[in-house]
């Protein structure tokens, strides 16, 4: 049996699935399977994959196209992996990727998952910007970002498969491209998730990629999901807000992060953190909750004064 399972869905990926795919097969740790899982796209990349003759790569075919979601969680039933590694079928990763975390996991029995840092590569492999991803090493803190956004780079990350066995923890539909934060807050439930500050991943902003359409055509949707999450996450945690106060919350922190609020919104803001604090006073990770919800407020004062002195200029 391999020691690391790595997934990578692939639909419609002809142009950069060798790229993806090489960047696996050439990784210096070799103990691993590649499940690729063929969402029915329209082009060559099937038959490309086809052609690359390694052992270590498995291809499973779904009946018809059924989405990031669904590939995912085939791949999360087929791995025979103790690790599992995600990756997609256009980004890059650097060959020590496998190896660093295979070793951080053996060496850390008390962390369940391991991400790092990513950098954006555009369609020619052109490096357009360094990592953007919040590095975060405490696993209490990461459950606590957790609860207002996404910090995990997931194509970076490699996680013990026993706890989402253990937990039946699975990617969902009709999460307009944000699947994964969906499924690293049901995972930090159960186990402690850490990010090391090695670039771990290349993503490829190609303009014509799933998040890229997702954020461009789906914006509405998108940002309602966002919400949702957001709402989500603190229910899973126990935390409990009435409707004025959610709609505060997610208002404040929608994704991106940009929101102007009056000074009004931040004192009503204020209240609202205060009640998570409180309620989250006897969790295990109060401590970096608090810390979290002091930052997250902090930034959302910074933001709205700086937009407030510019626009009196």
């Amino acid at each position: 049996m391999p020691k690391v399972s790595v997934i990578m869905p692939v639909y419609n990926a002809e142009r950069y699935i060798t790229y993806a795919v090489e960047s696996i097969l050439n990784q210096e740790f070799s103990d691993f399977e590649l499940i690729i899982i063929d969402d029915k796209g329209l082009d060559n990349s099937l038959r490309i994959i086809e052609r690359m003759k390694d052992p270590r790569i498995r291809v499973i075919e779904n009946d018809s196209n059924r989405g990031i979601a669904y590939a995912r969680n085939r791949g999360l039933e087929a791995a025979c992996g103790e690790y599992i590694a995600l990756m997609d079928d256009d980004d890059w990763t650097p060959p020590y990727r496998l190896g660093l975390e295979n070793d951080f996991l053996d060496a850390n029995l008390d962390i369940s998952a391991v991400g790092g840092a990513m950098h954006t590569i555009d369609e020619h492999n052109r490096l357009i910007k360094y990592n953007n991803i919040l590095m975060i090493h405490q696993p209490g803190r990461v459950k606590a970002e957790l609860i207002f956004h996404d910090i995990i780079a997931n194509g970076s990350t490699m996680f013990r498969k026993s706890i989402v066995e253990a937990h039946s923890i699975k990617y969902q539909d009709n999460m307009h491209g944000m699947e994964d934060y969906r499924f690293w807050i049901d995972y930090s439930m159960y186990g402690k998730i850490v990010n090391l500050d090695d670039v771990l991943l290349y993503w490829r902003d190609s303009g014509h990629n799933e998040s890229a359409k997702n954020k461009s055509l789906l914006k509405s949707e998108r940002r309602d999901t966002y919400g949702k999450i957001q709402e989500y996450a603190l229910e899973r945690h126990g935390f409990r807000l009435n409707e004025e106060e959610l709609r505060r919350f997610k208002n404040s922190f929608a994704e991106g992060g940009r929101a102007v609020l009056t000074r009004s919104d931040l004192e009503q803001l204020f209240y609202v953190m205060e009640k998570i604090m409180e309620q989250g006073s006897e969790k295990d990770f109060a401590e970096e909750l608090n810390f979290v919800c002091r930052y997250m407020y902090g930034i959302r004062v910074a933001y709205s004064d700086i937009w407030t002195s510019k626009n009196a200029k």
